[in-house]
């Protein structure tokens, strides 16, 4: 009895080690930002945010973090100019202001950035770094260019292998490449896989956003930034005013179920014109998922209210047609 019981044990053990250990195929997009020198493969279509990090000596830096939260990972690429006032005058002063920036950043939960290695990457001189926000571990990789400071971020709390080589690896200065890669990894399928990993209260530039999170207005002509004094216009349906406007990929699950119709989903636009917050609030389940990747790569114009770019809350709507 006893016998077939540990037998019945170690098939189950067996059963669970098989589930928690799965193979994935991935399909990475390649981003090439429009005015930056770098492209880099991301898990899916990311947020591009200005951010307002602290860099020490009185020093508040604004660069551009194209950044995304997937499967329980964060991924960021974040590009400071050589231009704005206060830019570190050497690599050596870049990592100690981003040092003061991640420690600032993660607050209560702790950062630190464990030297590992120098790096270099088409001629531009780097450094490899081991991440810890909190309890979630990951890799920082920096970069100087003749115009930009770049910092690599990813880190989490799940175990994805491949994943993390392999965003670190795909940035490149060569902006010429083909636009998705087939990625397979493994996972470890772990309860912490649903937990986001730690946030860092970097500030949207401009408003009162933290790390990852800008919450949408829901009325009015327009609504006061409180914290800034800045304007969020109420722009209504903003789908005749894109510069550039992806159209969704239709969800084989939804195709298969023979589900079509509208999806609105409300949007968050910086005042450069870049989406910085997309969530679905009408449609089928099976249909929002493709309509909210769509929208974070939409392109506006820049909208003006008496002169001054201002952000702009309004809605896109996208309709999925069966053919």
């Amino acid at each position: 009895m006893r016998s077939r019981l540990l037998q019945c044990t170690l098939l189950i053990c067996a059963a669970a080690s098989v589930a928690a250990a799965q193979s994935y195929v991935h399909t990475w997009l390649r981003v090439a930002p429009e005015g930056e020198e770098f492209a880099v493969h991301m898990p899916e279509p990311n947020f591009r945010i200005r951010r307002e990090l602290p860099f020490g000596n009185g020093v508040t830096l604004r660069p551009a973090s194209y950044e995304i939260t997937n499967r329980g990972s964060y991924f960021s690429v974040l590009s400071f100019s050589k231009s704005e006032p206060g830019a570190p005058k050497s690599l050596d002063a870049f990592v100690e202001g981003l040092r003061e920036a991640l420690s600032e950043g993660a607050g209560a939960a702790k950062a630190s950035l464990q030297f590992e290695r120098e790096v270099q990457l088409d001629g531009r001189a780097g450094r490899q770094f081991a991440l810890s926000v909190g309890d979630a571990e990951g890799s920082a990789r920096v970069y100087e260019t003749e115009q930009h400071f770049y910092a690599l971020l990813t880190y989490g709390r799940t175990v994805a292998t491949g994943a993390e080589e392999h965003f670190l690896d795909s940035f490149t200065f060569d902006r010429n490449g083909a636009d998705r890669v087939e990625l397979s990894d493994t996972a470890s399928v772990l309860t912490a896989s649903a937990r986001p990993p730690e946030p860092l209260s970097w500030p949207v530039a401009g408003g009162n956003g933290s790390f990852g999170v800008v919450t949408v207005g829901d009325g009015g002509a327009s609504t006061k930034d409180a914290a800034r004094g800045k304007s969020v216009v109420s722009g209504g349906i903003l789908n005749g005013k894109t510069l550039a406007k992806p159209q969704p990929a239709y969800p084989p699950i939804a195709k298969a179920a023979r589900v079509q119709g509208a999806v609105t989903v409300q949007v968050l636009v910086d005042e450069e014109g870049y989406v910085i917050a997309a969530n679905a609030v009408s449609g089928h389940p099976l249909l929002q998922s493709a309509a909210v990747f769509a929208a974070r790569q939409v392109r506006f114009s820049p909208m003006l209210l008496e002169g001054q770019p201002v952000k702009v809350s309004g809605v896109i709507t996208y309709n999925f047609v069966l053919q």
